[in-house]
């Protein structure tokens, strides 16, 4: 029933520093209109009139971030807590884009290297205003994105947007039903380099499940769950309502917001009301595993 994610919304407390930091890493900005104080209040617990911009990639049909100004500070998060994550993106080069994002004020967090079945696989963390994770990914054998027909850039659009859950069955279970997706992946990463990547206190293995429409098209929602945690490693919820900072939810641009709201309503989440914005109808919705979503009317 839905495509795979169009768009990532990220709130934080200075557009303008995520907007020249998405833009050293190949993104272009693109001004949205605010949204009026309704939609605001209604999608993101805001109050009043609330400024938004778009970066994008160009070329590429998906995958670009809404950047949400919200005055809430990021909430205190530990090692297990589970939520929102981390935003994805292909590279060709992980050292040049690890510099580049150091060189645009970004913090450089750790790195893995780890195969399962024939891939192999490289990541690397930067954290960037607002305390954005953001994830480098090198694979042998890449999804589908705007590399295959722009294999000289550095970086792709948004690969993929990762919460972390309890259960990867019970939280993807709303995305295969009711939403139609396909679990385009389902793996254990079992690697002492988690854990430096994550800043885990301990190595651990996590399974992963990977979410997307037949065409394999970006954004992919990733969803991660930890395994074999021990009683005194329980994490909570993270807060992420009203919107806080850098912490990513991905939005589904769909025909009709009633209809799809409608229909992952009968699969399990909460859905709000649709709203008006500048850009059409809107709603906001909580899905099992505490992943908060967006539908948008598709252009």
């Amino acid at each position: 029933m839905l495509r795979s994610p169009h768009q990532v919304v990220i709130g934080t407390n200075d557009i303008e520093a995520q907007a020249r930091w998405w833009e050293a890493l190949g993104f272009t900005r693109r001004l949205v209109d605010p949204l009026p104080a309704e939609a605001a209040h209604s999608l993101y617990g805001l109050i009043g009139v609330t400024e938004q911009l778009e970066v994008f990639v160009p070329g590429a049909a998906s995958g670009s971030i809404r950047l949400v100004h919200t005055p809430h500070e990021q909430p205190m998060i530990g090692p297990w807590d589970r939520g929102p994550h981390a935003i994805d993106l292909y590279t060709s080069d992980i050292g040049r884009s690890l510099d580049v994002s150091s060189a645009a004020g970004a913090r450089i967090g750790g790195r893995l290297s780890y195969a399962y079945g024939a891939l192999s696989m490289e990541e690397g963390k930067t954290v960037g205003p607002d305390n954005t994770v953001l994830v480098f990914v090198n694979i042998s054998k890449r999804r589908p994105s705007l590399l295959d027909s722009s294999p000289t850039r550095l970086h792709s659009e948004v690969h993929s947007v990762v919460n972390i859950v309890a259960d990867v069955d019970e939280a993807g279970a709303l995305w295969t039903g009711a939403a139609g997706l396909q679990k385009l992946a389902d793996a254990v990463i079992d690697t002492p380099g988690l854990a430096d990547l994550m800043d885990l206190p301990k190595p651990v293995a996590a399974r992963m499940g990977l979410y997307c429409d037949r065409a394999v098209a970006p954004i992919r929602l990733e969803l991660l769950s930890f395994v074999g945690l021990d009683a005194a490693d329980e994490g909570a919820d993270i807060a992420t309502w009203p919107l806080r900072p850098g912490l990513p939810q991905c939005v589904w641009a769909v025909p009709s917001v009633a209809e799809a709201a409608v229909a992952l309503a009968a699969g399990g989440a909460t859905v709000a009301a649709a709203v008006d914005t500048p850009a059409g109808p809107a709603c906001s919705g909580l899905a099992p595993g505490g992943i908060r979503f967006e539908l948008v009317t598709a252009p």
